[in-house]
């Protein structure tokens, strides 16, 4: 999750901890199970049988999309211009770049 000072500093007043974040959203980031289901790249009808008790579930039933608070990374970064984004790393490659400050 990428957020602005603001947002962090306003969080922070509140009480809220990295960690306090990371473990609401684990607990309140959920899914519809119909729409994890057609956002699937397995078809259902190639769905294994392991896996087919999932059709037997309610369709409006709210899965997480978030297994663990810890793998909520939080970086502070950006001005003053009060917008945040979460950033979902879903497999690819991790790139990293030192950045440095101009001399």
């Amino acid at each position: 999750m990428l957020m602005c000072p603001d947002h962090a500093r306003n969080l922070k007043q509140d009480g809220h901890s990295k960690q306090s974040i990371r473990e609401f959203m684990a607990k309140h980031a959920r899914i519809p199970l119909k729409d994890m289901l057609a956002s699937s790249l397995t078809s259902l009808d190639a769905m294994p049988s392991s896996a087919q008790w999932l059709l037997r579930m309610d369709p409006e039933t709210l899965l997480p999309t978030i297994p663990q608070p810890d793998l909520v990374h939080i970086v502070v970064v950006g001005g003053p211009t009060g917008k945040s984004d979460l950033v979902r790393h879903l497999g690819g490659p991790t790139i990293t770049k030192a950045v440095e400050t101009p001399v």
